[in-house]
């Protein structure tokens, strides 16, 4: 096992949820560990639950945009400064556009 690291880097994309049970996207822990291909147990060792999974992937992916807005000066004018931001979350959304629009939803 190649500890947290590793299992966030190969967990790419939570699997579809069930529209049928409205469970939000990868709250199968069971398919994400196959996904990843780890056990649940090993899972489970380093995320003790789905929403624990859920907050570090989150965390990984806003992680460049939250580090673009850093980047942005504070006496730039208001519409470079929009510009800056518009095109950050334009990057965002289309880096990974099926993850950024599982995270949206799981994030309401």
């Amino acid at each position: 096992m190649d500890g947290l690291a590793g299992i966030n880097n190969r967990v790419y994309i939570l699997p579809d949820h069930d529209r049928r049970r409205g469970d939000c996207p990868g709250a199968n822990t069971n398919a994400v560990a196959d996904r990843a291909g780890v056990g649940t147990g090993s899972l489970y060792q380093y995320f003790p639950n789905k929403e624990s999974l859920l907050a570090s992937l989150i965390e990984r992916e806003v992680h460049p945009f939250i580090s673009a807005m850093k980047q942005i000066p504070a006496d730039l004018p208001f519409r470079a400064a929009l510009r800056r931001v518009i095109e950050a979350s334009i990057v965002q959304q289309v880096r990974r556009p099926e993850l950024a629009r599982r995270i949206d939803f799981a994030e309401k």
